[in-house]
């Protein structure tokens, strides 16, 4: 206790020197004076406070007098209060430095501080400004839906942000320590920086540094100038709390067993997603913490040798560059955004640099690698009389390809049986490129899985109008007309006729709608409406859970490039030239099976139909709908209708997955096949985030790595042509 108070006594005394050292290296922080930060609403005097604690007080003797009646209540609030003291103890046994500072008793966390400032001018502190000065990770979040255009929307934004977190969340003042907005403008967030915990991430706060950005990345990017805000911010912090941004550290999670929390080993700079259960800061912006990291890294290297940082002599627009290296020597060209005679220096701890020359705009180098380290980011800057510039070279080395031949057959044989190879020994036959044309000028015949297996009623409408054929005879013009299966008929009723058939076939001559489908993607975009003809008609099909049926399919006929144009398989979130480089394999695999030697399994030979929609099946096929919001897939059909991917001037199966873990596979291991020669094992430098898994059957191209090379600047065709040795792109 004596030790306690003595830390609060000093504490008080230096606060106003800390308050005067917040200043960054290299950074031009806009402070909490600046931007507005209202400091009352940190004292237990705000009106707010008060009103909590009546409301408080009065709930608790809600609970203590009739707990009968509230036992549920009751006893969830207990199970939660158990289950958090748990949680603590166990950070106190075995973790002491990373206790949870929020909720826990000055009596346990003080002696682990560095100090505890209690109040301030005078006032009490609603929440302790609790300092650790110990920080080994950094946190990066977003703000979700709060945006702001420039600084003075985003002024009036915090202001907003720091009654949420204060009073909404408890938290006694805003949860990060910094926040970046579009234009690339740092904001000190929380106060009694440097050193001061913050409240951005539950069970982690004590020594980790929360950064938010400021916008939702679900579906937009992030601006360039708030990832070098991001880069110069991260450095700084790194340069002022010794941070390796590859140095591993624990950060803890919570489970649903005692002591409901478990430890995770991460690199030090971590987004919020890889510490706790969320999905933050979303997709786009997710894949820029390696560029992020080597960025980090090479600064701080740079740095250590200069002894000062100068962000304005900087440019930090990398150019990315995707490298096989083949030996442990490796030329490399880089092109520059600027011209000059230059001088070349190299700051890594793998790799060194033997020659340099430049050529206008151009820089040729060679590197040498000092001491192993596998496959990934190397950051490289080039310095000349008046530039800096940090890039990012993605160097694969033949040591870490030839390890990955050595292994993975046998990993293959434990994780899938002989059976599964079985599944697929229809789908591997080449179909020469002559004969592409003609299967291009042909209609694409979709049995629509879920229609057809759950079929009774469907009401449909044509926006125009349609032509139904009820037999050979029977031809009608229709608006409107609905369907209704028995299990020996059809009746179609058009207005007040009513006709009993076989089988019918929609002519569609506009859009048809099926009303009472009620297909909706999660962005909210209804899949009910096609073009095309729609047939009904009793056939074989082959159920996902109850095997071969004959049952009555709806298959949609299309030409070629609507088909294409429909499948969900990217959208409009992915870079431009991952979804060409997907749009080639999808015509590909379309031009396959509609070559009459090649047949699915889930196909019947003497079928209708030669596709399935569900992409458990085939192709995520969407219909019409998927036109509205897919402005880059229609763009790489305008500009890639003529171009083809070949091996041995045929047109060959092209697979792709989502992520695996650190590779792909065969042909071979994942099919048995030995006529495969173009899907071969090949190093895929991103991973799922369980780095032992795929998440797909793992062949060919990984759209994760994909994503990543096109992010850094990889055109379709060295893309194709990394995942598909020997193809050729014309």
């Amino acid at each position: 206790m004596k030790k306690l108070l003595l830390i609060m006594w000093v504490s008080l005394f230096f606060s106003f020197w800390f308050a005067a050292e917040r200043d960054l290296k290299g950074v031009n922080l806009i402070t909490r004076e600046q931007w507005g930060a209202d400091e009352t609403m940190r004292q237990d005097a705000h009106p707010w406070y008060e009103w909590w604690k009546t409301n408080t007080d009065a709930y608790d003797q809600w609970l203590a007098s009739w707990w009968n009646s509230a036992n549920e209540v009751f006893e969830q609030e207990n199970e939660h209060r158990e289950h958090y003291h748990d949680s603590n103890e166990w950070l106190l046994e075995f973790h002491p430095k990373d206790i949870d500072v929020q909720e826990y008793g000055l009596e346990k966390r003080g002696f682990s501080l560095d100090q505890v400032v209690q109040q301030e001018w005078g006032n009490e502190l609603r929440w302790p400004l609790n300092y650790k000065d110990d920080k080994k990770s950094i946190v990066i979040h977003h703000t979700a839906w709060i945006a702001a255009a420039n600084r003075e929307e985003a002024e009036v934004v915090l202001q907003g942000l720091q009654v949420q977190h204060s009073f909404s969340r408890w938290w006694g003042d805003i949860g990060y320590h910094f926040l970046i907005d579009s234009e690339g403008n740092i904001y000190e967030w929380r106060a009694g920086w440097p050193g001061v915990i913050g409240a951005h991430t539950k069970w982690n706060n004590t020594r980790t540094i929360g950064i938010a950005l400021m916008g939702d990345f679900e579906d937009a990017k992030p601006t360039q100038a708030m990832l070098n805000a991001l880069t110069m911010l991260s450095t700084s912090l790194a340069w002022e709390y010794s941070i390796d941004p590859f140095a591993k550290q624990t950060l803890f999670k919570t489970s649903d067993a005692s002591p409901y929390l478990f430890g995770v080993v991460q690199e030090s700079i971590v987004w919020h997603k890889d510490a706790s259960a969320t999905s933050c800061p979303w997709i786009e912006i997710i894949d820029h913490i390696p560029v992020l990291k080597a960025q980090v890294s090479a600064l701080l290297s740079y740095f250590k040798i200069r002894g000062e940082i100068n962000f304005q002599e900087i440019s930090l627009d990398p150019v990315r560059i995707v490298h096989y290296a083949t030996g442990e020597e490796t030329q490399i060209a880089i092109d520059l955004p600027w011209w000059t005679n230059l001088s070349c220096e190299i700051f890594h701890e793998w790799v060194d640099l033997t020659w340099c020359r430049s050529d206008w705009a151009s820089i040729f180098v060679t590197l040498v690698r000092t001491q192993y380290h596998g496959s990934g980011s190397i950051p490289l800057i080039i310095e000349s009389w008046d530039q800096l510039s940090v890039f990012t070279l993605i160097l694969l080395w033949q040591e870490d390809l030839d390890q990955l031949l050595q292994h993975r057959e046998d990993i293959h044989r434990q994780s899938y049986p002989l059976a599964l190879q079985s599944r697929v020994q229809k789908i591997t036959k080449p179909v020469p490129y002559e004969n592409l044309q003609d299967h291009l000028s042909q209609d694409v015949s979709v049995m629509l899985y879920e229609l057809s297996t759950g079929f009774s009623e469907r009401d449909l409408s044509c926006l125009q109008w349609c032509t139904v054929r009820l037999d050979e005879e029977t031809i009608v013009n229709v608006e409107q007309l609905d369907v209704l299966a028995f299990p020996d008929r059809l009746e179609v009723s058009v207005g007040a006729q009513v006709y009993e058939t076989s089988e019918i076939q929609i002519i569609n001559n506009g859009i048809v709608r099926i009303n009472n489908y009620g297909r909706v993607w999660p962005t909210g975009q209804w899949f009910n409406e096609f073009r095309g003809d729609l047939r009904i008609q009793q056939e074989s099909l082959r159920h996902l859970q109850q095997g071969w049926k004959q049952w009555r399919t709806v298959v949609n006929h299309v030409n070629f490039d609507d088909y294409i144009r429909w499948l969900f398989e990217v959208t409009d979130k992915n870079e431009s030239e991952l979804v060409k480089a997907v749009y080639l394999a999808t015509k590909n695999y379309t031009a396959h099976y509609l070559d009459g030697s090649n047949v699915h399994p889930f196909v019947p030979v003497d079928a209708s139909y030669r596709f399935v929609d569900d992409n458990r099946i085939m192709h995520q096929y969407v219909w019409y709908g998927i036109e509205l919001s897919s402005n880059k897939r229609n763009e790489a059909i305008r500009s890639l209708s003529n171009t083809r991917i070949t091996y041995e001037n045929n047109i060959v199966l092209l697979p792709y997955y989502q992520c695996g873990p650190g590779y792909s596979r065969s042909g071979k291991e994942m099919f048995g096949r030995t006529d495969t020669p173009w899907l071969q094992n090949t190093l895929d430098v991103t991973s799922c985030a369980n780095s032992s898994t795929f998440k797909g059957h793992g062949v060919w191209m990984s759209l994760q790595w994909a994503q990543a090379m096109a992010r850094a600047g990889v055109k379709v065709e060295e893309i194709v042509k990394w995942w598909y040795e020997g193809a050729d792109v014309n």
